[in-house]
Formats: C-alpha cells, structure tokens, sequence
C-alpha cells in the first residue's frame, strides 16, 4: 500500500493507557502502566529502560516531566526523581478513598483530577497543594493539557462531549464549550443505532492535544471523528470522520510537524491513522497480532 510507505515501524509496547512521554536530555522518554506497577522505555526504538515498583493497588495514571515520574496508585500518589522516590500522598486528603484517574506533569507543575471529579495543582518536587478546583458539571474528564500560548490556563475534555478551560491558578472556568452540539440541539437528534453515545445523544471526546499553534486544538471522539478546534473564536475549524472500516474510539492524538497521528482503539486491536494538514484522508498501520498497543 502506498499509504503505509511514510511509516517505519521502530517499536511496540504492551500495557495500559493513558501513558506519558518526556524528553530526557535530549532522549525521549515513553512510562507505560502495566497493572500494578509500570514499565519506562527509552529512545525511539522504546528500549526497555527499567520498571517501577510493585504496588498493592492497580497503577490508573503516569505523568512525567523531564527526570520527575508521578504515578497514581489508587487513591495514592507517588512522585520520583529519577529512580528516587520524593514524596507520597493522598489525592483527596479528606476522602482518602477517592482515586486519581489522569495525572499532568507540566514542568513544575503536577496536575490530577479524580473520581470526584476534583483536579489538584500540585508543586512537583515538594508536593505542596497549590490549587484544587470543581469540574463544571460534575463531568467526567478524559483529557488535559496545558494550553500553550497563555498563561496559567488548563483545557480538559469531557466524557460529556465538552471543553472546559480553566486558570488552575484562581480555579476560575474561563468557557464551558459544547463542539459536538449542545444537550438542547443533540437531545432533538434520534439515536442511531449501536453508536457509543450518553443519554443525552452527544457522543463523548476522549483524547485532546494542544498544537504548536496557537488556540488551535485537536480532539477525537468516541464515534471515530478527529475535530481542530479554535478555542479563542470557540468554533470548529476542520473536521474529519474516518471510513466505516476505521471506525473506533480515537483514544490519543499527538501533533507532530504540523500533522496529525492518531491511535484508534477498537475491539482489542490497535492501528495508528496519519492525517496530514489540512486533514486530507487516512493513513492506516495496523499493529502485529496481540493485544493493545
């Protein structure tokens, strides 16, 4: 196929998701979970570097920022510099039952959002609650991402197909977007059948990434659709739905070079679809037979 002659396959992992990515003197970084504990892979060929420690509960998140490696253990968070642990403590002090579901290491900053549906800001190397804030809605969050370009300021993706972007600093929820239709324009839409969507009809976004560019987002949705998005002028710039045969959940969306790579989740099996701006078509790659990838 001459869509596959861009795409050099340098290496594969098994594990869970999400995971984190950092560079490390130049060298980047990959921290998978692996059930009760975590796996680090270093290079692009994802050489096997080292692995965490084994933990009494199941590993929910990773986060890393250069030689800091945060990890969410239930409702426990651990926080390493290099191989060093610095410090452990609960997401919800109060409610020390409540587990952390995402964590953000942004340079020196630790973010963690949780069942309660609650995100801390945290200072990396010491610990120190800086803010903790509502999500609007009590909506579950997916995705977060430092928005770059400004200041202070954290964009989250919601199971409930919303964009939310907040200034971690005073907590202050700065637009509470609907990019897939609000509940009112949705809830009129019949449902169609055997398509992932809430009781309301909107189907969910599931994966964000901040470009290079700026107020430019990308985000992917639970019925196979990547969306750019402008998040200053609050309107859909460029959207595209894949081919029925590439259907499934878009589950990470990193932008590269100005193009887009997206990892689809479907059924137990794995491929990586490749759209170049402005989006004209896919690229698909299928993984080996196993598991997720």
């Amino acid at each position: 196929m001459n869509s596959l002659e861009p795409f050099r396959v340098v290496g594969s992992v098994c594990g869970d998701v999400p995971v984190a990515s950092t560079l490390l003197y130049g060298v980047p970084l990959l921290m998978v979970p692996l059930g009760n504990s975590f796996l680090l892979y270093k290079g692009k060929q994802l050489l096997l570097l080292r692995g965490g420690p084994h933990y009494q509960e199941k590993v929910t998140a990773v986060g890393m920022s250069g030689k800091y490696r945060a990890v969410a253990e239930g409702p426990r968070l651990h926080m390493y510099v290099h191989h060093k642990l610095l410090w452990t403590m609960y997401h919800s002090p109060v409610l020390k039952t409540i587990p952390a579901t995402l964590l953000l290491a942004q340079d020196d900053l630790l973010f963690a959002v949780g069942t309660d549906h609650r995100i801390v800001v945290r200072e990396i190397k010491t610990g120190e609650t800086l803010n903790a804030f509502d999500v609007v809605g009590n909506e579950q969050v997916t995705s977060f991402s430092v928005l770059p370009g400004y200041s202070n300021k954290l964009l989250c993706s919601t199971k409930e197909g919303t964009l939310q972007l907040f200034n971690y600093k005073t907590g202050e929820c700065l637009l509470h977007a609907y990019p897939l239709g609000s509940p009112e324009e949705e809830g009129s839409k019949k449902k169609k059948k055997g398509a992932q969507v809430l009781q309301h009809g909107r189907e969910s976004i599931l994966s964000l990434c901040c470009s290079k560019y700026k107020d430019i987002v990308a985000f992917g949705t639970s019925q196979g659709k990547v969306v750019l998005y402008n998040i200053r002028d609050n309107e859909e710039d460029h959207a595209v739905r894949a081919s029925q045969s590439q259907r499934g959940d878009r589950s990470c969306i990193p932008v590269r070079q100005g193009g887009l790579f997206i990892l689809r989740q479907q059924h137990g099996r794995g491929a990586v679809l490749g759209c170049g701006a402005p989006l004209p078509g896919w690229y698909a790659v299928p993984h080996e037979a196993g598991g997720e990838r």
